[in-house]
Parts: structure tokens; C-alpha cells; sequence
């Protein structure tokens, strides 16, 4: 395994020699140590590091602050600031460089650890979250159909180049508008209920009448085809919708820049999304349906449900006579992200893996009312824990719980010491990788109808 590059940005020539021992004592590569912000910069683009620790009150013209503003600006690489002190004033000016931890002077090896771990593990899933959102903003913005995609109270939160130009209206004049205000649609000579107000009351997908017109800023009257659908979070909670459309006449031949596997057709992304979510709630159910769309399509076989892509073959086997019901879901498919979403938001959860094949095994495992589903690494219920735990209360507490062996246990305490968690349950203790992935869920306090009243 390859071990972290981590840079040391400090004046104090022997403390930074003793971070330098305790770092290789750890098993982390230190790439240099700077005393002054211009070696630390010089030696950063150098070295290209994973991390950066940097002493806040820096010594010379520029200090720690801004020096980190430069490494976050210039190199996207996460900073700890270390310190002993500092006024208000300065952690107020530290904040803006959204450095990943603190450590005050003196620390153990432990919490240095600990910090870089972290800081490490919240850089890496920020730069797949980012990645993730710039593949779907950018997929949105190519796609060869208008797309408008709004939050749950209407105001538009997305608009792509074709329905800049289907409405009249620009980004920069949409963005946070009523829907109805940029997206003004007829039938014939009636004007047309709010699709997205249908949508997040329904939860399904509705196509537009055959005879819906769209009338742009300046007038001009559109005759269009498309879909709505909504947009939900991983508890099933409708968080919005996405509206997907173009014009009804015969529509042009998309350029060759655009994905082979994008559709001209305004229905594709929506109706691929609905059916893999009727398939997972038939199946829930236990009933087998026959659904099919250009790209996808549902067969039973003798006890099993499965889901077919035209060009990728089997994707999923649900089995409908193992209690509690299992599904078998290839990973490499590209439509794992959509698959596994609606099985998260049905209370599917991924137990397990086939090795060698590529495979998840889900399981059904409904969750407790008023908890937050949560599927992520041990380290990270870790941080959960550590940050909404107070470490001397003792009491056994149902707000935090996990999934073993079938079954939802309250959580009464986590140990980290750097190699391995230990999760104590009740009675039972359990002892992982940081990196292992669990099912856990944290108690979310009901909000009365006076509550928000007061807000």
C-alpha cells in the first residue's frame, strides 16, 4: 500500500523535526519541510503532496493563513493548520481557507493520526462528490434535449444551453425563479398545471399533453414534448424535480461530441429511473411485472426477478423466496448509481459481495421510524460519533444504531486506535477496517407543524 505524502509548513526547526519522526513513525512519506511560505509553495508544487500541515502563526511577510489560501487556490490540497495559540482574529481569518482540521501544540501521536486520516478521507469523497457533480452538470448541459431541474418549492436550481433557448431566458436571469415564471406552458389555448407540483405530489413520472405549447420570454410560441419526474434523496423524500423536453418537430442529428449512449428522446433518462424504481418496489412487494423500455426491460424466471439492459445483459436478480428478500446487483453496470439509490431508498441495503464477480448482494431490512439511513466506511461513523457523542456519557442510547446479522443495534461506543475500529452493540463488540463499509442510522427529531410555525 502506498503511503501518504504529507508536507510540513513550519519555523520552528525542532518541532518540525519531531512532526518529521512522528510522521515516518506513523508510516507517512514526509515530501519536505519549509520554514518560510515561499519554499512551502516552491516545495508544494514540487513534491505535489496529499497534505499540508502548516503552522498558523507562520513567521515573515505572509503567515500560515495565507499561505493555505494559496495551497487550497493553487493545488486543491487539503491543509491542517497546527497552532498553540491564536486570537480570534486569526482562526476567524483561517476559517475562509476551509482548512480540513486543527491541532493544538502540544498533540499526541494519536490525535495527529487521527487528524490526517480524516482530513485525508473528507478530501478524497469532496473530490468524488465534485467529480460526480461536474460529470452531471456537464452530461446535463451536452444532453441534446431542453433540461430544467427545480427544488421541492418550485424555485429553479438548474437550466441547460437548449432551455436557455426554448424559454428566452438565461442562466443567469432563471436561476432561483418560480418555475412557472420561465417555464410558461399551454395546452392548445388553456394554460397547463405546474408538471413539477404533479410530480412531487405523485412521486412518478408524467409526460406533457401532446398539444403543450411553451411560450419564450420574448412571445414566441413552441409546440414541445417531454417529461417530468421527481427528484429524491436516499430516504425516498422527494428534494425537487427535473424536467426534460424539446421540441415536437422532427428533431436534428445530434452532434458527434455528444455520448454515444445519450437519446434524443426527452424520456429516456426519466423513464430509465422509473422503471428501475417500479422494479424494486414490485419486488418489495413481491410481485413480478413485465416492464420494458428501449433500454431496459424485467422478466420473471422461475423465483427470481430480473432486470435485463439491452447491451449489458443481466443486471439484477431479485429473489422473491429467500426471507427476508435479496437482490444480486452488478456493479460495473452503468446503471449501478440509479439502482442502487432506489434500493437505498426502499431499505435495500448492500450486505455483502461475490468475490471475484463483481456482484452486491442486497438485502431487505426496513428501518426503524425517524432514523437516517446512512451506507458509508466505519471510519466515517466514526467521525459521526465523535462529533455527536459526548464522550462521558455512558448510557446505552438508540440514536445512533447499526446492521449486523440482520438486526438494528444501538450503538453504545467506538474506539479508534489508527489500524481498526471496535463498535460496542449491546452485549457484542464488533472489530473492523476504517475502510469497511456499514449500514447505520442516526435518529432524526421529529419538527412539529408548531416548530416551523415559530421558525
Amino acid at each position: 500500500m502506498v503511503s501518504s505524502k504529507i508536507m510540513i509548513v513550519e519555523d520552528e526547526s525542532i518541532v518540525a523535526m519531531g512532526i518529521r519522526s512522528t510522521l515516518t513513525d506513523l508510516g507517512y512519506t514526509v515530501t519536505g519541510i519549509a520554514a518560510s511560505s515561499e519554499v512551502a509553495i516552491k516545495k508544494i508544487a514540487e513534491t505535489q503532496p496529499d497534505l499540508v500541515l502548516m503552522d498558523i502563526n507562520l513567521k515573515g511577510d505572509i503567515d500560515g493563513v495565507q499561505t493555505a489560501e494559496q495551497v487550497r487556490s493553487h493545488f486543491g490540497i487539503p491543509v491542517i493548520f497546527l497552532t498553540a495559540y491564536a486570537d480570534n482574529n486569526t482562526l476567524q481569518r483561517a476559517k475562509v481557507t476551509e482548512p480540513f482540521g486543527y491541532i493544538l501544540k502540544p498533540f499526541e501521536e494519536k490525535e495527529l493520526n487521527i487528524s490526517i486520516e480524516m482530513a485525508l478521507y473528507k478530501h478524497q469523497k469532496e473530490k468524488q462528490v465534485k467529480a460526480s457533480g461536474q460529470w452531471f452538470a456537464t452530461t446535463l448541459k451536452s444532453i441534446g434535449d431542453a433540461v430544467i431541474a427545480t427544488d421541492k418549492n418550485n424555485f429553479l436550481v438548474f437550466i441547460n444551453n437548449i432551455a436557455e433557448t426554448l424559454t428566452g431566458w438565461k442562466r443567469e436571469e432563471a436561476m432561483g425563479k418560480i418555475l412557472a415564471d420561465v417555464f410558461n406552458i399551454k395546452e392548445t389555448l388553456n394554460p397547463l398545471n405546474n408538471p413539477v407540483t404533479q410530480v412531487i405530489q405523485a412521486g412518478t413520472v408524467i409526460s406533457l399533453p401532446e398539444s403543450t405549447t411553451i411560450k419564450a420570454k420574448d412571445g414566441t410560441a413552441t409546440p414541445v414534448t417531454g417529461s417530468a419526474a421527481a427528484i429524491k434523496d436516499n430516504k425516498g423524500k422527494t428534494i425537487g424535480a427535473i424536467l426534460v423536453f424539446r421540441t415536437s418537430e422532427k428533431p436534428q442529428q445530434l452532434p458527434s461530441a455528444i455520448p454515444a449512449n445519450l437519446s434524443n428522446n426527452s424520456r429516456t433518462m426519466l423513464d430509465d429511473i422509473a422503471l428501475i424504481q417500479t422494479f424494486v418496489q414490485h419486488f418489495i412487494q413481491g410481485q413480478d411485472v413485465l416492464l420494458s423500455n428501449p433500454n431496459l426491460r424485467t422478466e420473471p424466471v422461475e423465483d427470481t426477478i430480473q432486470l435485463l439492459g439491452k447491451t449489458e445483459g443481466l443486471i439484477v436478480k431479485a429473489k422473491f423466496t429467500e426471507k427476508p428478500r435479496t437482490a444480486l446487483v452488478k456493479r460495473s453496470s452503468r446503471y449501478w448509481e440509479l439502482i442502487h439509490q432506489a434500493m437505498f431508498a426502499n431499505s435495500f441495503f448492500p450486505v455483502g459481495q461475490i468475490q471475484g464477480e463483481g456482484v452486491y448482494r442486497y438485502q431487505y431490512r426496513p428501518m426503524p421510524d425517524n432514523y437516517q439511513m446512512h451506507c458509508t466506511t466505519a471510519l466515517e461513523l466514526w467521525q459521526a460519533w465523535s462529533e455527536n457523542n459526548n464522550p462521558n456519557h455512558r448510557a446505552i442510547s438508540m440514536d445512533m444504531i447499526m446492521l449486523k446479522q440482520g438486526t438494528w443495534n444501538p450503538i453504545r461506543d467506538i474506539v479508534y486506535d489508527q489500524k481498526t475500529l471496535g463498535i460496542k452493540t449491546l452485549g457484542d463488540q464488533v472489530v473492523i477496517a476504517p475502510a469497511e463499509m456499514l449500514i447505520w442510522g442516526e435518529k432524526v427529531e421529529e419538527v412539529s407543524p408548531a416548530d416551523l410555525a415559530a421558525e
